[in-house]
Parts: C-alpha cells; structure tokens; sequence
C-alpha cells in the first residue's frame, strides 16, 4: 500500500506541502499529460517531465486520473457516439504510456453520474461537498437531447 494524496497542480508549494505532508505518492490528473483540451492520449514528453519534478521532491506517481469534463478524452466513449471508438483507442494508448513509465495505476470513471443527474452539496461530515445523485429529481428533469442515451449505448 502507498500513502498517496490527490494533487491539482505541481507547483513549488504543492510538492513541499506533499512531502511534509509524509505521502510518498501521488494522485496527478493525466489529462495535463495531453493536448490542451485534454483529448488524445497521454504526451509522454509531458509525463517525463513532470515525473522528474515529481521525482525530485522525493515524490513518485502512484495514480493518473484520466479526465473526468464534459468534451475531455473520454466523453464520447460515456455518451455512446461514434467517435467513441477512437476515444477508446487514446484511452488505451494512455494505460499504455503511464504503465510504461512506471505508473502502477489508472483511475477511469465511467458511469453518467458526472453526465446527468448529479450535484453536488455540503452533505459530508463538517459542511464538506459531495456528489449524489438523486433519483426523484432526475425523474422530474429528463436530460436534454445531447446527453440521450440509450441502454444499447451505455
């Protein structure tokens, strides 16, 4: 097991906070990795470079969350359409370069909860904001026409 903690930026204060923080890992969204929409595969120049900062703090990354927006690398493959297919290909070559250089994890969320029919609140222990997703309000407010999909799709 690796004490790994979820980080947005690789900035000076951001890696000193991790160290001192005492994980040995962490958490990068691999979509940095890509092009400036976070579509196409991972960059391995862009991943090499940012594990040797990483490395230099004596840090290692420990996961690559691949994107998670709406229009980023994955969001067709969610939504059924026929650039999926395409999309799956970047997804694969994707696992293949974060494994090749030494990733030992790949976090891939793929449900429809970020899609339609989620929110977010201060639901959690002290006023923290989670997701949920609620079942009656969605009933009461059908997706609009670009997020339809049907069970074949899904």
């Amino acid at each position: 097991m690796k004490l790994t903690i979820g980080v947005q930026d690789l900035s000076e204060e951001t890696l000193l906070f991790a160290k001192q923080f005492g994980v040995t890992h962490l958490k990068v969204n691999a979509g940095d990795f890509m092009d400036e929409r976070q579509r196409g595969p991972v960059q391995r120049p862009k991943l090499v470079k940012a594990k040797e900062r990483i490395e230099s703090h004596g840090l290692r990354i420990g996961v690559g969350l691949l994107p998670q927006g709406a229009g980023t690398q994955h969001w067709n493959i969610r939504l059924g359409r026929p650039e999926r297919d395409r999309e799956i290909e970047d997804v694969c070559r994707s696992i293949e370069i974060l494994g090749g250089e030494g990733i030992p994890v790949v976090e891939y969320v793929f449900n429809l909860s970020g899609v339609f029919g989620s929110e977010t609140k201060p639901s959690a222990r002290g006023g923290a904001l989670t997701r949920y997703f609620d079942y009656d309000r969605a009933k009461q407010a059908p997706p609009e026409p670009e997020f339809k999909a049907g069970e074949e799709a899904v």
